[in-house]
């Protein structure tokens, strides 16, 4: 019985690898292994070890994106498990109309990227944006919210954390 067990076991274990295997495990191998040549994909390979590795450290902009994905990660992470605390907090209540908030706060997981995209554009307006126009009612000068170096993560992680917010919600509900 228990060689049966886990033959079964195999069975349904056997698909999900062959998938980590084929489209993780073998390209991630072979992207390290193609890091260590020097190669065009025309000419032939030449073996230069860990020369790309080192050069890269040299690299401005890869400091730079490992800042940014850091910057991304903190911004959004803790804030956004938060948010979503406090809100599935507030949706595990007896509360009328409580299907309604639920659906409301996931609707923006299943929209699309596109459609999500054009309405931050339009928030996100330098002239005629609604963020830009809420704040000039409190007599704040307008942005141009993803032109500025200081203030585009900050919208991304903003759009980041909302996109998401219903997903994560959902798993703290259940």
């Amino acid at each position: 019985m228990k060689k049966r067990d886990a033959l079964t076991a195999w069975g349904f274990i056997l698909p999900a690898f062959l998938v980590i295997l084929v489209f993780h495990l073998i390209p991630t191998v072979y992207a390290w292994f193609i890091s260590l040549y020097n190669w065009d994909n025309l000419s032939p390979k030449t073996f230069i070890g860990l020369a790309n590795y080192s050069e890269l450290l040299k690299d401005g902009d890869f400091w730079r994106s490992l800042f940014n994905t850091a910057y991304f990660a903190l911004g959004t992470i803790p804030a956004s498990i938060i948010i979503s605390i406090i809100i599935a907090l507030c949706l595990n209540q007896n509360i009328r109309g409580l299907s309604f908030y639920r659906t409301v706060y996931f609707l923006p997981v299943i929209t699309s990227m596109n459609a999500i995209a054009m309405v931050w554009l339009w928030i996100y307006q330098p002239e005629m944006g609604l963020l830009n126009y809420l704040l000039g009612l409190f007599g704040i000068a307008s942005r141009n919210w993803l032109l500025d170096p200081v203030w585009a993560m900050p919208a991304v992680i903003l759009m980041s954390i909302w996109k998401n917010l219903g997903y994560n919600v959902l798993i703290l509900l259940v």
